[in-house]
Protein backbone atom coordinates (compact mmCIF):
# COMPACT_ATOMS: atom_id res chain seq x y z
CA UNK A 1 0.00 0.00 0.00
CA UNK A 2 1.52 3.18 -1.12
CA UNK A 3 0.65 6.54 1.53
CA UNK A 4 1.44 9.95 -0.30
CA UNK A 5 2.32 12.48 1.85
CA UNK A 6 1.71 16.36 0.55
CA UNK A 7 3.81 18.40 2.65
CA UNK A 8 3.58 22.17 3.65
CA UNK A 9 5.87 25.23 1.98
CA UNK A 10 7.88 24.28 -1.26
CA UNK A 11 9.12 20.00 -0.42
CA UNK A 12 7.79 17.98 -2.71
CA UNK A 13 5.63 15.24 -2.61
CA UNK A 14 6.83 11.90 -0.20
CA UNK A 15 5.69 8.27 -1.03
CA UNK A 16 5.76 5.99 1.22
CA UNK A 17 5.04 2.01 0.96
CA UNK A 18 3.85 -0.13 3.43
CA UNK A 19 3.74 -4.20 3.06
CA UNK A 20 2.66 -6.04 5.57
CA UNK A 21 2.60 -3.74 8.72
CA UNK A 22 6.49 -2.84 7.77
CA UNK A 23 7.98 0.66 5.68
CA UNK A 24 9.22 -0.73 2.73
CA UNK A 25 10.44 2.34 0.83
CA UNK A 26 10.09 6.20 0.66
CA UNK A 27 10.05 7.27 -2.36
CA UNK A 28 11.11 4.23 -4.09
CA UNK A 29 14.16 3.93 -2.29
CA UNK A 30 14.09 0.16 -0.08
CA UNK A 31 15.99 -1.44 2.50
CA UNK A 32 16.28 -0.46 5.81
CA UNK A 33 13.79 3.05 5.75
CA UNK A 34 13.79 5.25 8.47
CA UNK A 35 10.46 8.25 8.22
CA UNK A 36 12.15 11.86 9.38
CA UNK A 37 9.74 14.91 9.67
CA UNK A 38 10.98 15.86 7.10
CA UNK A 39 9.75 12.79 4.86
CA UNK A 40 6.70 13.49 6.05
CA UNK A 41 6.50 17.62 5.41
CA UNK A 42 6.11 18.14 9.01
CA UNK A 43 8.06 21.84 10.56
CA UNK A 44 11.36 20.80 11.84
CA UNK A 45 13.85 22.98 13.91
CA UNK A 46 15.13 26.05 12.72
CA UNK A 47 12.28 26.23 10.33
CA UNK A 48 10.97 29.88 9.75
CA UNK A 49 7.76 30.67 10.87
CA UNK A 50 5.04 32.43 8.79
CA UNK A 51 1.99 34.02 9.07
CA UNK A 52 1.08 35.80 12.29
CA UNK A 53 4.59 34.45 13.91
CA UNK A 54 8.20 35.70 13.28
CA UNK A 55 11.54 33.89 14.06
CA UNK A 56 11.94 30.03 14.02
CA UNK A 57 11.04 26.60 15.40
CA UNK A 58 10.60 25.81 18.17
CA UNK A 59 10.14 29.20 19.56
CA UNK A 60 8.65 31.32 17.37
CA UNK A 61 7.24 34.72 18.17
CA UNK A 62 3.78 36.33 17.78
CA UNK A 63 4.14 39.23 15.51
CA UNK A 64 0.93 40.00 14.05
CA UNK A 65 -3.03 39.37 15.14
CA UNK A 66 -4.87 38.04 12.27
CA UNK A 67 -2.32 39.81 9.83
CA UNK A 68 -2.62 43.31 12.17
CA UNK A 69 1.24 43.55 13.39
CA UNK A 70 1.74 44.75 16.89
CA UNK A 71 4.79 46.71 18.00
CA UNK A 72 6.39 48.28 21.12
CA UNK A 73 6.98 46.42 24.45
CA UNK A 74 3.71 46.78 26.77
CA UNK A 75 3.40 48.22 30.47
CA UNK A 76 0.70 46.87 33.00
CA UNK A 77 -2.36 47.54 32.29
CA UNK A 78 -1.57 47.98 28.40
CA UNK A 79 -3.66 46.55 25.77
CA UNK A 80 -3.35 46.26 21.75
CA UNK A 81 -4.78 49.53 20.27
CA UNK A 82 -5.45 49.41 16.42
CA UNK A 83 -3.82 52.45 15.06
CA UNK A 84 -4.66 51.41 11.55
CA UNK A 85 -6.18 48.87 9.50
CA UNK A 86 -3.17 46.75 9.64
CA UNK A 87 -0.80 48.04 12.60
CA UNK A 88 -1.46 48.63 16.20
CA UNK A 89 0.56 49.09 19.44
CA UNK A 90 0.19 48.85 23.19
CA UNK A 91 -1.45 51.45 25.06
CA UNK A 92 -2.97 52.39 28.16
CA UNK A 93 -6.85 52.44 27.59
CA UNK A 94 -8.67 55.43 28.37
CA UNK A 95 -10.36 55.66 31.83
CA UNK A 96 -14.03 54.91 32.24
CA UNK A 97 -16.67 57.14 33.72
CA UNK A 98 -16.56 57.23 37.46
CA UNK A 99 -19.62 57.64 39.37
CA UNK A 100 -21.03 60.97 40.49
CA UNK A 101 -21.62 62.08 43.75
CA UNK A 102 -23.86 64.52 42.82
CA UNK A 103 -27.41 64.80 41.66
CA UNK A 104 -28.99 67.72 39.70
CA UNK A 105 -32.14 68.54 41.45
CA UNK A 106 -35.32 69.12 39.44
CA UNK A 107 -36.09 73.19 40.63
CA UNK A 108 -39.49 73.50 37.98
CA UNK A 109 -42.22 71.64 36.92
CA UNK A 110 -42.97 71.63 33.10
CA UNK A 111 -38.88 71.16 32.38
CA UNK A 112 -37.86 69.74 29.10
CA UNK A 113 -35.57 66.54 29.13
CA UNK A 114 -31.51 67.14 29.15
CA UNK A 115 -28.98 64.48 27.56
CA UNK A 116 -26.47 65.95 30.08
CA UNK A 117 -22.77 66.26 28.60
CA UNK A 118 -21.16 64.81 32.67
CA UNK A 119 -18.24 62.39 32.08
CA UNK A 120 -19.90 60.70 35.04
CA UNK A 121 -22.62 58.21 35.52
CA UNK A 122 -25.61 57.80 38.02
CA UNK A 123 -25.54 54.97 40.97
CA UNK A 124 -28.19 52.57 40.51
CA UNK A 125 -29.66 53.73 43.63
CA UNK A 126 -29.83 57.53 43.48
CA UNK A 127 -33.07 59.78 43.30
CA UNK A 128 -33.75 63.11 42.36
CA UNK A 129 -35.90 65.11 44.15
CA UNK A 130 -38.96 67.14 43.83
CA UNK A 131 -39.11 70.61 42.84
CA UNK A 132 -40.93 73.00 46.16
CA UNK A 133 -44.70 72.88 45.53
CA UNK A 134 -45.50 77.09 44.41
CA UNK A 135 -47.88 78.16 46.57
CA UNK A 136 -51.96 77.57 46.53
CA UNK A 137 -51.70 81.18 44.22
CA UNK A 138 -49.16 80.43 42.34
CA UNK A 139 -49.76 81.13 38.33
CA UNK A 140 -48.00 78.22 37.02
CA UNK A 141 -49.79 76.15 34.71
CA UNK A 142 -51.04 72.44 35.49
CA UNK A 143 -50.12 73.29 39.51
CA UNK A 144 -52.68 72.71 42.26
CA UNK A 145 -51.71 72.76 45.99
CA UNK A 146 -53.81 71.37 48.52
CA UNK A 147 -53.09 72.55 52.06
CA UNK A 148 -56.42 71.10 53.71
CA UNK A 149 -58.71 74.14 53.22
CA UNK A 150 -62.22 74.24 52.27
CA UNK A 151 -61.34 77.00 49.71
CA UNK A 152 -58.71 74.69 48.12
CA UNK A 153 -61.68 72.21 47.01
CA UNK A 154 -63.83 73.23 43.98
CA UNK A 155 -67.56 73.26 44.24
CA UNK A 156 -69.09 70.08 42.97
CA UNK A 157 -71.26 69.61 40.47
CA UNK A 158 -73.05 67.16 37.70
CA UNK A 159 -70.23 63.90 37.43
CA UNK A 160 -68.14 64.60 34.57
CA UNK A 161 -64.70 63.78 33.32
CA UNK A 162 -63.66 66.91 33.39
CA UNK A 163 -61.76 69.28 31.44
CA UNK A 164 -59.09 71.77 33.68
CA UNK A 165 -56.29 69.37 33.48
CA UNK A 166 -55.68 70.07 37.43
CA UNK A 167 -55.47 67.29 39.36
CA UNK A 168 -56.85 66.21 42.86
CA UNK A 169 -54.43 64.85 45.70
CA UNK A 170 -55.34 61.48 46.14
CA UNK A 171 -56.09 61.76 49.88
CA UNK A 172 -57.99 65.21 49.52
CA UNK A 173 -61.72 65.65 51.65
CA UNK A 174 -64.85 67.44 50.12
CA UNK A 175 -66.08 70.01 53.07
CA UNK A 176 -68.85 68.73 54.68
CA UNK A 177 -69.69 72.00 56.56
CA UNK A 178 -71.07 74.87 54.10
CA UNK A 179 -72.91 71.97 51.93
CA UNK A 180 -76.29 71.27 51.11
CA UNK A 181 -76.25 67.40 51.10
CA UNK A 182 -78.67 65.74 48.68
CA UNK A 183 -81.02 64.37 51.20
CA UNK A 184 -81.83 68.03 52.07
CA UNK A 185 -80.80 70.24 54.94
CA UNK A 186 -80.29 73.81 56.33
CA UNK A 187 -78.23 76.26 54.52
CA UNK A 188 -77.73 79.85 55.66
CA UNK A 189 -76.70 82.47 53.43
CA UNK A 190 -77.81 83.70 50.06
CA UNK A 191 -77.74 82.03 46.76
CA UNK A 192 -77.07 83.85 43.72
CA UNK A 193 -77.62 82.10 40.21
CA UNK A 194 -76.36 83.43 37.01
CA UNK A 195 -78.14 82.33 34.14
CA UNK A 196 -78.52 83.20 30.30
CA UNK A 197 -82.06 84.44 29.75
CA UNK A 198 -84.86 85.36 31.70
CA UNK A 199 -86.74 82.29 30.68
CA UNK A 200 -84.06 80.05 32.12
CA UNK A 201 -84.97 77.91 35.09
CA UNK A 202 -83.60 79.22 37.90
CA UNK A 203 -84.94 76.45 40.40
CA UNK A 204 -87.84 74.03 39.91
CA UNK A 205 -89.31 71.52 42.65
CA UNK A 206 -90.79 68.35 42.13
CA UNK A 207 -92.90 65.92 44.06
CA UNK A 208 -91.45 61.91 43.80
CA UNK A 209 -93.85 60.52 40.71
CA UNK A 210 -94.51 64.13 39.33
CA UNK A 211 -94.21 64.41 35.22
CA UNK A 212 -93.98 67.82 35.41
CA UNK A 213 -92.30 70.08 38.18
CA UNK A 214 -94.87 71.65 40.46
CA UNK A 215 -93.30 75.02 41.11
CA UNK A 216 -90.80 76.34 38.70
CA UNK A 217 -88.54 80.05 39.14
CA UNK A 218 -87.16 81.82 36.33
CA UNK A 219 -84.40 84.11 35.86
CA UNK A 220 -87.23 87.02 35.46
CA UNK A 221 -88.76 86.61 38.89
CA UNK A 222 -91.92 84.67 37.33
CA UNK A 223 -92.91 82.01 39.46
CA UNK A 224 -95.17 79.12 37.89
CA UNK A 225 -97.41 76.37 39.89
CA UNK A 226 -98.75 73.57 39.29
CA UNK A 227 -100.30 69.80 39.86
CA UNK A 228 -96.95 68.32 38.68
CA UNK A 229 -99.37 66.23 36.27
CA UNK A 230 -99.41 68.95 33.81
CA UNK A 231 -97.63 72.20 32.45
CA UNK A 232 -97.92 74.93 35.15
CA UNK A 233 -101.01 77.39 34.99
CA UNK A 234 -100.96 79.71 37.61
CA UNK A 235 -98.11 82.23 37.01
CA UNK A 236 -97.26 85.34 39.07
CA UNK A 237 -94.81 87.81 36.86
CA UNK A 238 -94.06 91.28 36.97
CA UNK A 239 -95.45 92.62 33.79
CA UNK A 240 -94.48 96.26 34.10
CA UNK A 241 -92.91 98.54 36.45
CA UNK A 242 -94.66 98.33 39.62
CA UNK A 243 -96.51 95.88 38.16
CA UNK A 244 -96.81 92.22 39.84
CA UNK A 245 -99.89 90.28 37.58
CA UNK A 246 -101.34 87.12 37.85
CA UNK A 247 -101.84 85.54 35.04
CA UNK A 248 -103.85 82.77 32.89
CA UNK A 249 -106.14 82.28 36.90
CA UNK A 250 -107.76 83.75 39.25
CA UNK A 251 -106.93 85.44 42.70
CA UNK A 252 -109.20 83.40 45.46
CA UNK A 253 -109.57 83.96 48.76
CA UNK A 254 -110.40 80.72 50.27
CA UNK A 255 -110.44 81.09 53.82
CA UNK A 256 -113.18 82.95 55.72
CA UNK A 257 -112.00 85.85 57.51
CA UNK A 258 -109.19 86.23 55.10
CA UNK A 259 -109.23 89.26 52.53
CA UNK A 260 -107.68 92.13 50.62
CA UNK A 261 -106.04 94.93 52.64
CA UNK A 262 -104.71 98.69 51.60
CA UNK A 263 -102.42 100.93 53.11
CA UNK A 264 -104.45 104.28 52.71
CA UNK A 265 -102.84 107.28 52.76
CA UNK A 266 -101.19 110.25 50.55
CA UNK A 267 -102.30 109.41 46.79
CA UNK A 268 -103.48 105.67 48.29
CA UNK A 269 -106.12 103.66 46.57
CA UNK A 270 -108.46 103.64 49.04
CA UNK A 271 -109.41 106.11 51.49
CA UNK A 272 -112.62 108.60 53.20
CA UNK A 273 -113.73 111.90 52.72
CA UNK A 274 -116.05 114.11 54.86
CA UNK A 275 -118.34 116.00 52.68
CA UNK A 276 -119.28 119.59 53.30
CA UNK A 277 -122.53 120.90 52.02
CA UNK A 278 -122.88 117.82 50.01
CA UNK A 279 -119.55 117.56 48.14
CA UNK A 280 -115.82 117.30 49.09
CA UNK A 281 -112.77 117.28 46.92
CA UNK A 282 -110.12 114.28 47.52
CA UNK A 283 -106.92 115.22 46.41
CA UNK A 284 -104.89 112.27 44.67
CA UNK A 285 -101.94 111.83 41.95
CA UNK A 286 -102.74 107.80 41.52
CA UNK A 287 -106.17 108.65 39.50
CA UNK A 288 -106.44 108.48 36.10
CA UNK A 289 -109.07 109.20 33.55
CA UNK A 290 -110.01 105.45 33.77
CA UNK A 291 -109.52 104.72 36.86
CA UNK A 292 -113.04 103.10 38.74
CA UNK A 293 -113.77 105.05 42.09
CA UNK A 294 -116.39 103.16 44.15
CA UNK A 295 -117.97 105.14 46.73
CA UNK A 296 -119.97 104.10 49.96
CA UNK A 297 -120.90 105.92 53.09
CA UNK A 298 -118.77 105.04 55.82
CA UNK A 299 -120.43 107.53 58.75
CA UNK A 300 -123.84 108.89 58.02
CA UNK A 301 -123.93 112.40 58.72
CA UNK A 302 -126.75 115.51 57.79
CA UNK A 303 -128.91 114.77 54.98
CA UNK A 304 -128.28 111.97 53.43
CA UNK A 305 -127.82 111.56 49.93
CA UNK A 306 -126.98 109.94 46.77
CA UNK A 307 -123.44 109.34 46.41
CA UNK A 308 -121.58 110.19 42.69
CA UNK A 309 -118.02 110.97 41.37
CA UNK A 310 -119.23 114.24 39.44
CA UNK A 311 -115.33 115.09 38.15
CA UNK A 312 -111.52 114.62 38.15
CA UNK A 313 -108.58 115.18 37.14
CA UNK A 314 -106.28 112.76 36.19
CA UNK A 315 -103.70 112.66 37.97
CA UNK A 316 -104.33 115.52 40.41
CA UNK A 317 -108.15 115.11 41.77
CA UNK A 318 -111.62 113.62 41.87
CA UNK A 319 -114.61 115.19 43.42
CA UNK A 320 -117.42 113.26 45.00
CA UNK A 321 -121.03 114.76 45.31
CA UNK A 322 -124.20 113.69 47.17
CA UNK A 323 -127.58 114.64 45.73
CA UNK A 324 -128.66 116.52 49.48
CA UNK A 325 -126.67 119.74 49.71
CA UNK A 326 -126.37 119.40 53.78
CA UNK A 327 -124.82 116.04 53.54
CA UNK A 328 -121.96 115.57 55.66
CA UNK A 329 -121.49 112.20 55.91
CA UNK A 330 -118.07 110.37 55.94
CA UNK A 331 -117.46 108.52 52.49
CA UNK A 332 -115.30 105.50 52.23
CA UNK A 333 -114.05 105.61 48.14
CA UNK A 334 -111.95 102.98 46.70
CA UNK A 335 -110.06 103.29 43.19
CA UNK A 336 -109.14 100.19 41.22
CA UNK A 337 -107.63 100.48 37.56
CA UNK A 338 -109.12 97.97 34.52
CA UNK A 339 -106.58 95.57 33.72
Amino acid sequence: MNITVTPNGTQPPRVIQVAEGAVTSVNGERGDVSITAADLGAIGAGDAAGGDLSGTYPNPAVAKVNGVAVTGTPTSGQVPTATSGTAATWQTPVAGPSAATTVTAQTSFGAASNAGSASTYSKGDHTHGTPTLPNASTSTAGVVQLDGTAADIAPLGTQAAGSTGKAADAGHVHPTTGVLPTAGGTMTGGINSSLSTSSSVGLGVFVNGDTFDRGRILASGQIEMGSGSAAREVVLSRTAANQLSLSTSDFRIATAGRGLMVAEGSNAKMGTATLSAGSATVSNTSVTSSSRIFLTCQTPGGTAGFLRVSARTAGTSFTITSSSGSDTSVVAWMIVEPA
